[in-house]
């Protein structure tokens, strides 16, 4: 076929077309394209973002729960090991715990100390009682021995007189008095001598017992040295 021949039959060939009609179609089909696309991915993302909020939710919550029951795991644990100790952790809490255990500490010092200081004096007043009776002893002897040098024991006595003046126990004291009164009488009779050492050396504060002692070696030195009057008298110490 010669070029003529083709360029004959295209333009009998009858060709038309409106193009504004083109240009409107595509354009339609084109924007419905795009706003379905993108609704469907709005929806998507939205889908993704309520997927994702729900997912963060739910293991924020999975989170807490495992934190509670792990406290709660270690709090049964926790009272299961000391529940036998329990009670006795509060009482030595009760007395241990911030400033108590400083108020627990003094008490118990203080404690301490008046047992010691009690022991101390009971210790001390048992051995002043019986150095009292053993001073005693001692006089007696003596005095026995310069009275068959001398006649009488001046100075025996005068050392039993300084011992007994010297005494701070009251019972040591009271028992020395007695004993005194009942040798010096016995063995010499000198009841002026006896009467004024006793007035000098009755203690001040007496004890109930020891009141009602010295009142019967008083009694006696009257009876002894045949004082009738005084004897008869109610003692006033």
């Amino acid at each position: 076929m010669s070029e003529l021949e083709g360029e004959n039959k295209v333009k009998d060939t009858n060709i038309s077309f409106d193009s504004s009609e083109i240009e409107d179609k595509d354009k339609s089909e084109l924007f419905t394209k795009i706003e379905g696309e993108e609704a469907r991915k709005a929806a998507a993302e939205r889908a993704a973002k309520s997927k994702h909020e729900k997912d963060i939710k739910e293991k924020a919550k999975e989170v807490e729960d495992s934190k509670k029951l792990d406290e709660k795991l270690k709090k049964a644990e926790k009272e299961s090991k000391n529940y036998d100790g329990k009670k006795k952790n509060k009482f030595l809490e009760f007395f241990f715990g911030g400033w108590r255990k400083w108020v627990f500490v003094a008490v118990i010092l203080i404690a301490l100390l008046l047992v010691i200081v009690a022991f101390y004096f009971l210790k001390d007043r048992r051995t002043a009682v019986e150095r009292a009776s053993e001073k005693v002893e001692a006089f007696k002897s003596s005095c026995e021995s310069e009275k068959q040098e001398n006649g009488f024991c001046f100075s025996s006595i005068d050392d039993i007189e300084n011992y007994i003046e010297n005494e701070n126990d009251q019972d040591a004291k009271t028992e020395l008095l007695k004993n005194y009164e009942e040798y010096v009488m016995s063995e010499f009779g000198d009841a002026g001598r006896v009467k004024a050492f006793l007035d000098r050396n009755i203690p001040e504060k007496l004890s109930d017992q020891n009141r009602q002692t010295l009142c019967d070696v008083y009694s006696n030195l009257y009876y002894e040295s045949d004082n009738w009057e005084e004897y008869a008298k109610d003692c006033e110490l």
